[in-house]
């Protein structure tokens, strides 16, 4: 829990705090040549360019959670002025840096820079995330961060050596695109997984500032017991969103349901008020989560919310199992039907 907690810390302070600082130094490292470190200004560690950039992301984040409405472009902004490192630039000779010194150093060392910049990889759109970390006494350090950048969607995400990740960032099993304001699931092999279901989740969520309004299609399939579970509500106080969830259990056993090892393409789009408020997109996985940071008064109850989605299932028995039990169990003003393998719904917002 410590590890996770301080991965938490050090992903915030490096959204909040070291994003920014590329701003300031995109004239000092050359971008359209070879990738040289900026000579850090030894009067102050960060320059008034930098300043700007912060304000800009922390004005940002402030009327996103408590107006709702800021330009969902500012980070992506921001993310485009980083230094870009091409294959055969150098990185500074100091030797690697780990993720947890940044949390030290500057107490330990001083600091008169941190620089990110985005290093290029073979997938289009994709950077790696670089924190280029320089002491007081001028001495240069550097460290892939695990996390990497979509330029064209604002995804921030986990990437492995093959590419994409499927833990989230830091392994806590999240992603956050910028570009919807979107906080999703990437929870393929997170810690989510190994957790399950149950019942208790759902009805001790409002201590966590989660309300939510679920619906349950309870089948057999194959010799187990299945469940599809959709949600929609506000989650932790600051945003509306939506789950879709497959979990499983042996036939029999009571109240607690394993994440589904069937991972099949699931798609999410969540309304409010008429309006979309995000496009989830399709993923291949057994659990999909969407969660639309917003101001706390700028929140809909989750009956007022309106909720779209599919499951591609890939057996016509497991398909045939579902239909019946939506069939027999829909409720809450949500249709569904099956074109071929392909089941979607609409559940409507209340009036």
């Amino acid at each position: 829990m410590t590890k996770r907690i301080l991965s938490l810390l050090l992903a915030a302070a490096m959204l909040f705090a070291c994003a920014p600082m590329a701003a300031a130094q995109r004239t000092l490292s050359n971008p359209d040549g070879q990738f040289t470190l900026p000579e850090p200004d030894t009067s102050r560690t960060f320059q008034s360019g930098t300043w700007t950039a912060g304000t800009l992301l922390f004005g940002s984040a402030f009327e996103q959670l408590f107006f709702g409405n800021t330009d969902p472009k500012t980070i992506m902004n921001i993310m485009e002025q980083a230094p870009l490192i091409r294959e055969g630039d150098a990185l500074p000779p100091q030797g690697e840096l780990y993720p947890r010194d940044l949390l030290t150093l500057p107490v330990t060392q001083g600091m008169r820079g941190i620089y990110i910049a985005l290093e290029e990889t073979q997938w289009p759109h994709e950077f790696r995330v670089v924190a280029i970390y320089t002491s007081r006494k001028g001495e240069t350090r550097w460290t892939y961060l695990g996390v990497a950048y979509n330029s064209e969607t604002g995804l921030f995400h986990s990437m492995e050596d093959d590419g994409y990740g499927t833990d989230g960032l830091f392994g806590l099993g999240y992603e956050f695109e910028a570009g919807q304001q979107l906080v999703r699931t990437n929870a393929i092999n997170s810690w989510h997984r190994r957790m399950g279901y149950n019942i208790f989740y759902d009805l001790f969520s409002f201590l966590l500032g989660t309300f939510l309004d679920t619906l349950r299609f309870h089948f057999e399939y194959n010799g187990k017991d299945y469940m599809v579970q959709i949600w929609r509500g506000i989650y932790s106080g600051f945003s509306n969103g939506g789950e879709i969830g497959i979990y499983e259990k042996d036939s029999g056993r009571p109240i607690f349901w394993d994440c589904s090892d069937t991972e099949l393409d699931i798609s999410m789009k969540i309304y409010k008020r008429g309006e979309m408020l995000f496009d989830y997109g399709t993923q291949h996985t057994w659990w999909l989560g969407g969660f639309r940071i917003n101001a706390p008064f700028n929140l809909v109850v989750p009956k007022k919310l309106g909720m779209t989605g599919s499951i591609a299932f890939e057996d016509p028995a497991m398909l045939a199992a579902f239909l019946a039990s939506f069939e027999k169990n829909k409720t809450g003003g949500i249709t569904g039907k099956a074109d071929g393998m392909v089941f979607t719904f609409e559940w409507q917002a209340a009036r």
